[in-house]
């Protein structure tokens, strides 16, 4: 027999069991991969699309009678089968903050102690938790609270699905602050632009509230009257709805500055105008400052105004500041134009193991009572930029809140993953957008399974390197004893 035939048949012999067991691994695989359970939520929403079915009549009846916009709302669903509320749920996380004491003395430090919950079923990144404080209004429902402080307390919060995670601060009240009853309101934002407790804009609507008395020989103050601030010569309603105004036009704010101190105050007055809100710096549109010399008693009326009402919601926010006195009010005005933006997009699942399922969603809206058109891009990418999948909406975006989804398969492990999401207007540009990062290394304890599983495949991996290695080997040293052994029988003849 020929040499090269007795190392076809040696290296066949040799090979077998390891591409038995090559075959009988790929075949576990695939038999692991038949029985990965889909979600309960997720295979809904794979059945409603796959059916192009819709809800009832009486549920949607149901459910829209709590919203505004209530046709809009359903012409959207009925439109992209996805309802917003099934993934984006507002106050789904609860800020649950007490104080040290119920009174304290002007100048003393309040130290702020409780946890963040995050009651949703997926995971929160980019969270942060805004605090304001005001001084107790008798007209609270007409006109709001007495604001005196507004800021962040935490920042880029990362949550695990129903995870409590402590929160602690401290806010150091000033010498001569004004004798009275005081609140802390909470808000939880993501990005400083989606809000899943409380809604930051209003007066009204808080994730949670702290409230104490500050004991003070100074009774008198520095304050905005919140009961004479005027849009365009109309009263303004802190508490309620807010003034439309026409597009185009000028608006004029007018606010009342009282002090009914009994000295003198040199006070900085600092106007900053905003799309939307005051949460995120990079809506400020426009910033001024002036200064004034308030005599005991003074009433000064200050005043504002936007040239052209080119947006669906401007929001300002005054700041009158004279040693440790501080008085903030917040104004916000809308107007029938179009505007889509996002609200919230967002992965309900973090780590990704392969194979695992999970849905990359996003919800949007007009930000008035019209609809527009638009495209809605969310794309979702590796630590290396690589795409795993992206999600595309093109079309009609009303005022009701809308919302469509993609469901993907991981097709490996990730520990980071990118999102970034944008809205474009019917012109093609851009108007809105937001990038966040999923990354491990943010969580406490989330990562490990996945972490030993990459372990356990490096360790695999390694194995069947040293297999390989040893049936190389092997191979060589039968080969060469084969050949030795036909040498001998050659020479013998």
């Amino acid at each position: 027999m020929k040499l090269y035939k007795y190392i076809i048949i040696c290296f066949c012999v040799l090979c077998v069991p390891f591409m038995s067991n090559a075959q009988e691994t790929e075949q576990e695989v695939f038999d692991d991969a038949s029985d990965i359970e889909v979600p309960a939520d997720v295979q809904k929403q794979l059945d409603a699309i796959n059916s192009l079915s819709i809800e009832s009549d009486q549920e949607i009846s149901e459910r829209l009678t709590k919203m505004e916009n209530s046709t809009l709302q359903e012409e959207s669903e009925e439109k992209l089968g996805v309802v917003c509320s099934d993934y984006y749920k507002f106050q789904s996380v609860q800020v649950s903050v007490g104080v040290d004491e119920d009174a304290y003395k002007s100048g003393n430090t309040i130290k702020f102690k409780g946890n963040v919950i995050n009651e949703n079923t997926y995971p929160v990144v980019d969270g942060n938790v805004f605090v304001r404080i005001s001084r107790d209004n008798e007209n609270y429902q007409s006109e709001g609270y007495y604001v005196v402080d507004e800021f962040f307390a935490q920042e880029g919060m990362a949550l695990n699905s129903g995870e409590k995670q402590p929160v602690a601060f401290n806010w150091t009240m000033p010498e001569d602050i004004t004798d009275g009853q005081y609140r802390a309101d909470y808000f939880f934002s993501v990005g400083k632009k989606f809000n899943l407790g409380g809604l930051p804009f209003t007066n009204e609507v808080t994730i949670g509230s702290s409230t104490f008395y500050i004991s003070s020989s100074e009774k008198g103050y520095l304050s905005f009257d919140r009961s004479d601030t005027k849009v365009n010569g109309e009263t303004y309603k802190h508490i309620g709805n807010w003034p439309e105004i026409d597009p185009g036009t000028e608006v004029v704010i007018t606010q009342p500055l009282s002090n009914t101190l009994d000295t003198k105050k040199d006070v900085n007055v600092t106007y900053e105008l905003y799309y939307w809100d005051s949460m995120d710096k990079k809506d400020l549109i426009d910033t001024k400052t002036e200064k004034l010399t308030m005599q005991p008693g003074d009433v000064n009326e200050l005043q504002y105004i936007i040239p052209k009402m080119d947006e669906s919601v401007y929001y300002l926010k005054i700041i009158a500041n004279s040693g440790d006195h501080k008085s903030i009010v917040n104004i916000r005005v809308v107007s029938l134009q179009e505007r889509a933006r996002l609200n919230y997009p967002a992965i309900t699942k973090f780590p990704l193991k392969n194979g695992d399922s999970f849905t990359l969603f996003s919800c949007f809206h007009n930000t008035a009572r019209i609809p527009s058109s638009g495209k809605i891009e969310v794309t979702l990418t590796d630590k290396s930029g690589n795409i795993i999948d992206e999600l595309v909406y093109d079309g009609t975006i009303t005022s009701g809140m809308m919302a469509d989804k993609i469901d993907i398969i991981a097709d490996d492990n990730y520990n980071y993953v990118q999102l970034q999401a944008k809205v474009y207007d019917v012109n093609g540009e851009l108007i809105d957008e937001y990038e966040t990062i999923y990354d491990c290394e943010q969580f406490n304890n989330i990562c490990e399974d996945i972490e030993n599983n990459n372990k356990q495949d490096s360790v695999d991996q390694q194995k069947k390197n040293v297999a390989m290695i040893i049936l190389a080997v092997v191979t060589m040293v039968v080969v060469i004893m084969i050949g030795v052994i036909i040498k001998r029988k050659n020479s013998n003849k």
